[in-house]
């Protein structure tokens, strides 16, 4: 089981996209990290770890959003 387990990274987010992003994890009880490396670049998110049905949820959110992200092992 624990081979299964992907992590989210997202794209640099907005205010807005934070906002809704926040939203979203807080209603599932999901962890994430918001990390923000400054230099000019928007903030993005690292959630903690998502088993498939988790994962398959969250990109099916984040693709009808278009937002990018990339998923880790």
């Amino acid at each position: 089981m624990a081979d299964e387990i992907r992590y989210v990274v997202t794209g640099g987010l907005g205010e807005g996209g934070l906002r809704e992003l926040h939203q979203f994890l807080t209603s599932k009880g999901w962890y994430t990290v918001i990390q923000y490396d400054g230099g000019g670049k928007a903030p993005y998110a690292r959630t903690g770890g998502l088993n498939p049905a988790a994962l398959a949820e969250f990109e099916a959110w984040l693709k009808a959003r278009g937002w990018y992200y990339t998923v880790e092992a």
